[in-house]
């Protein structure tokens, strides 16, 4: 019973009484000490995965977790599925890239130019983590569609991919004002995702994008933007290296064992962009609104107005507002953001990770879901064209007529009707009123 519980679930922790609680709860799933001082619990078999084919032995690391070892008993894990379509590298190849680029015996900063090099040029669904016996940290997939939450206790730290579970172990109380949030009426309207690094419960965070985890320090690092983006230089070269990075992805998750396709039945194609993370490229927020642009920094109020239609409920309001102020400076979200736009970072930060992330593991219990979009590298490709250029879809549109030119003679849509507009001006009017 207890494999049908979190799919493709896992729970990291240098506490032993941790892990005794956590194999107590779902005594099914495995177990394993990495590196020496850690515990490793993963969910053992992919849900409804045929009968009689084990996906690991009993002595083997747990499935979906690969392993490099590096020196004083540390290690490296990936948890999860990914692959770098810009060097043509695998799960256990990027693993040891890592391990040669990874710096001794202190965390890494933004000189370690080949070690994030190589983090920027990875697709997939996945969280690293650097079990370094002195300074151990942990990162995500390049969008967040992995979630990882965390809980630094009296106890222990202890991190997961599901937050009740962790709560579970670490017997976490619910945040009261969560549920205040989630039975409010505006709430139910939209997406449905929490604001700022919240989560369901007290004492408990959950990690984003372009950011590390210092696990001994307790802090969360910002690792990227590192440089301006730039303009684009040559149009029909940013829109090859796109389309081929692309083409790559598909070709090497082509290899894997039961790979599926899904065609989906919404036939807009702004609806199939928005949810693997292609929207971050798309000036998401600007469309959504009808206007050219954006303030350049972007307030805990504008973050609370972006995230939520909230207009009466002023004590909710507020509340939100203090969750974004918590997100801006836990994250160091607008510092050194170079020419990137704080509303792009915000969709790809924020909305990415919390409603995204977790809509995907949603459908976990039936399959695994990856994304050829998660790649920093070529979301860093998207966000290059002038604003005006991406309101209007230039890159994918060009990416697609290079790729796939019969897609676009198919019955797509920009949902430009009466009732869009409608609804871009009554945004436009919330945002700017709401102020």
């Amino acid at each position: 019973m207890s494999a049908t519980l979190y799919p493709r679930g896992f729970l990291l922790t240098a506490s032993a009484a941790v892990a005794e609680r956590a194999e107590a709860l779902l005594p099914d799933w495995q177990s394993k000490v990495v590196a020496d001082t850690w515990w490793l619990l993963v969910n053992p078999v992919p849900p409804l995965a045929r009968p009689g084919k084990p996906t690991s032995k009993p002595t083997d690391l747990p499935s979906g977790v690969l392993s490099a070892r590096l020196d004083r008993g540390s290690a490296v894990l990936l948890m999860g599925h990914a692959v770098d379509p810009w060097n043509g590298l695998n799960g256990p190849e990027i693993l040891q890239a890592l391990r040669r680029s990874l710096p001794p015996g202190r965390l890494p900063q933004a000189r370690d130019r080949s070690l994030w090099e190589i983090l920027d040029a990875l697709t997939g669904r996945f969280v690293l983590a650097v079990l370094d016996r002195d300074l151990p940290w942990i990162v995500q997939d390049a969008v967040g569609l992995q979630p990882l939450f965390y809980s630094s206790g009296t106890e222990a730290f202890a991190a997961s991919s599901h937050a009740q579970f962790l709560a579970e172990v670490m017997g976490l109380e619910r945040d009261p004002m969560v549920d205040e949030l989630v039975t409010s009426r505006f709430y139910r309207k939209g997406m449905q995702h929490l604001p700022g690094l919240r989560t369901p419960f007290l004492g408990m965070k959950m990690l984003t994008p372009n950011t590390f985890l210092d696990v001994k320090g307790d802090r969360v690092v910002r690792f990227f933007p590192r440089e301006p983006h730039g303009p684009v230089e040559d149009w029909n070269a940013l829109v090859e290296e796109s389309a081929g990075v692309l083409t790559r992805s598909v070709q090497m998750l082509a290899r894997e064992p039961e790979l599926a396709v899904p065609l989906s039945p919404d036939t807009d194609y702004d609806a199939l962009l928005k949810r693997n993370g292609a929207g971050i490229g798309r000036a998401f927020y600007c469309k959504a609104m009808g206007v050219p642009e954006l303030p350049g920094t972007l307030t805990p109020r504008h973050m609370s107005n972006l995230y939520k239609g909230n207009l009466f409920n002023r004590r909710l309001l507020r509340w939100t507002d203090d969750c974004f102020r918590e997100f801006r400076a836990g994250t160091g979200f607008g510092q050194g953001f170079f020419d990137y736009e704080e509303a792009d970072m915000f969709y790809w930060e924020h909305r990415m990770p919390q409603w995204g992330g977790l809509s995907i593991q949603d459908h976990d219990m039936v399959h695994d879901t990856l994304s050829i979009f998660n790649n920093r590298r070529l979301l860093v490709n998207l966000l290059k064209p002038d604003r005006s250029d991406r309101i209007s879809d230039r890159l994918h549109l060009d990416v697609i007529l290079a790729l796939w030119p019969e897609v676009l003679q198919g019955p797509t849509s920009v949902k430009m009707g009466l009732k869009a507009r409608i609804r871009q001006l009554m945004e436009r009017w919330f945002f700017r009123l709401n102020a």
